[in-house]
């Protein structure tokens, strides 16, 4: 079965909720505190056999309890009929009655043509903190039980789990056990019994059980024979004690991945693989190759609901298959899940800037110079006491080229975030004032230098001309040059520039050649060079001029959107 329908109101951190989802491997990406969490919370909380949950006041939207509920609804499509489980739940007499059907937006009464079949599953808290379960269909409502919800297969895969190698009640191994006689605390009983039977003294202990005998008999207490013996009852493997072990090894000595991959697979074999898995942070203890594998098995195998703060697993994600989907939450508490699939031709914007989708803002830029550009600005204001990017979520996207700014902004404003633009100027056929209108419009704030100059030429035409043989050391520095090599270079090809840096003149001509030089040789077309050329030419902007100004500017919308 899928979760084709999801509504959430007043938990947590969700005032309301409500998403379609196509796909059958469904990745939430967003900034933190967009409550991608709370989404997978809410499924589990639903769809899992728990008959008691442990929610209180704070579980409300803003602590918000008093006439309020907490409703959680599920629809639920492609039910299999191989599954035993499913057809007894599908039977007239038991929930047939109640089947309705998946509109276009939301769960209707009557399945219609197009329509698929579906069951909208109910969880209800009010503020007497008694959790309800229905199956619903408008004003028609019946109970579930937990033993009901076995049929849904959900397992949630997240920090503890050690509990997923446990033969006990509500583990992942106790949902694979089918064979009714005995039960499967009839076996668990039977284990218990023989331990106990075999329950020798520690005869090493003897000497200090004796004289605590004799002691208790001074105050008047008899005991027949006090020996040292393991407690059978802290043991009891009906509390959870039998654990799978790799021969003598128990699962739980293993390395968090490999857990986690274990897990997985016996998440997997629930309900012959039919079944929903909720895995918070997919990438949490596994290499990239691991993650690729895990995601591939997953796909195969069930349904997944997943998170991830990983730009390995983004770039693993088919786009067109619905598999990543942009979670945004407003200052009130409504959070929007859009997939990222809506969006034409993004797949490959995706895979070249993936860890850009992790943030809430999006500076665009032309290209990677622009992006090193972006780096130095962040370190000149972390050394002015202000707040570093980082921790405001703003992220810098590579929009390959001045033609792709336009589209790939507009793309991205579509997804929800938050988008700026830096860009040089001259290429205006490509990125020009009728793309800049365009993007205006959108609410896209746009930065760009003098009107016909790329970086190089405003850089050289900003930065205080005494600071220009330091800049030319710094570049030769990060370009793993000799000093001495690069300005030769310098010369050959630029006749005017023929003598030490600090004899160059301060004028018009030698501020272009050195401009265009750099664009012809690419002196800083590449992250690392350009961020190490502007940590030494911003400072040394003056404050009043054009591109100091524009990068405050920008540093301005970073900090206040």
């Amino acid at each position: 079965m899928k979760i084709r329908y999801l509504k959430i109101e007043n938990f947590r951190g969700i005032k309301s909720f409500e998403a379609k989802f196509v796909g059958d491997f469904i990745c939430l990406i967003g900034p933190g505190d967009s409550c991608k969490t709370t989404i997978l919370d809410a499924i589990e909380l639903a769809l899992s056999t728990k008959w008691n949950v442990n929610l209180d006041d704070s579980d409300f939207h803003k602590l918000d309890y008093e006439g309020k509920t907490i409703l959680i609804e599920v629809a639920l499509t492609d039910w299999s009929t191989d599954d035993p489980l499913a057809v007894d739940f599908i039977h007239e007499e038991k929930f047939g009655q109640l089947i309705g059907g998946l509109g276009p937006e939301r769960p209707q009464s009557e399945p219609a043509e197009g329509c698929p079949p579906c069951f909208t599953v109910q969880f209800k808290l009010d503020q007497t903190l008694e959790p309800k379960w229905l199956i619903v269909k408008d004003a028609d409502t019946k109970q579930l039980t937990s033993n009901d919800r076995r049929v849904f297969g959900v397992g949630k895969l997240d920090a503890h789990l050690d509990f997923n190698f446990t033969w006990g009640k509500g583990s992942i191994l106790s949902k694979l056990f089918r064979n009714p006689s005995p039960s499967l605390d009839g076996h668990l009983t039977e284990i218990a019994r023989s331990v106990r039977s075999q329950n020798t003294p520690v005869e090493s202990l003897r000497p200090v059980a004796d004289a605590i005998k004799d002691k208790a008999r001074s105050f008047g207490v008899e005991i027949v024979q006090l020996l040292s013996r393991v407690d059978i009852q802290k043991l009891n493997p009906a509390t959870g004690n039998v654990v799978l072990h790799d021969d003598t090894i128990p699962l739980r000595g293993f390395g968090s991945g490999t857990k986690k991959l274990v897990s997985c697979a016996i998440q997997s074999e629930v309900n012959n693989g039919k079944n929903i898995a909720i895995i918070d942070e997919l990438e949490t203890g596994l290499e990239p190759h691991r993650i690729r594998g895990l995601i591939q098995n997953l796909r195969a195998s069930q349904q997944v609901f997943t998170t991830t703060h990983s730009p390995v697993v983004i770039r693993e994600l088919k786009v067109a298959d619905h598999e990543l989907y942009v979670c945004q939450k407003d200052i009130d508490g409504n959070v929007k899940v859009k997939s990222v699939a809506d969006v034409p031709n993004i797949q490959g914007a995706v895979r070249t800037n993936a860890e850009a989708l992790l943030g809430k803002k999006m500076v665009v830029c032309e290209g990677p110079t622009e992006i090193g550009i972006l780096r130095a600005l962040d370190q000149f204001k972390i050394s002015s006491g202000a707040i570093p990017v980082w921790a405001l979520g703003t992220s810098y996207f590579n929009a390959g080229g001045a033609g792709s700014i336009a589209p790939v902004a507009i793309k991205l404003k579509s997804l929800g975030y938050q988008v700026c633009v830096l860009a040089d100027n001259d290429a205006q056929d490509q990125f020009g004032p009728s793309h800049i209108s365009d993007l205006d419009a959108k609410g896209i704030t746009t930065i760009t230098w003098d009107e016909g100059l790329s970086t190089e030429s405003q850089l050289f035409k900003s930065i205080t001309w005494s600071e220009v043989p330091a800049l030319i050391h710094k570049l030769a520095e990060a370009r793993e040059e000799v000093y001495e090599d690069f300005l030769i270079s310098i010369r050959a090809n630029n006749p005017t520039l023929n003598d030490a840096p600090e004899n160059w003149a301060d004028d018009e001509i030698n501020r272009r050649a050195l401009s265009q030089l750099a664009g012809r040789k690419s002196w800083f077309k590449r992250i690392d060079l350009a961020e190490a050329v502007f940590a030494h030419a911003i400072p040394n902007i003056p404050a009043d001029n054009l591109m100091r100004t524009r990068l405050d500017q920008i540093w301005t919308w970073i900090t206040n959107g």
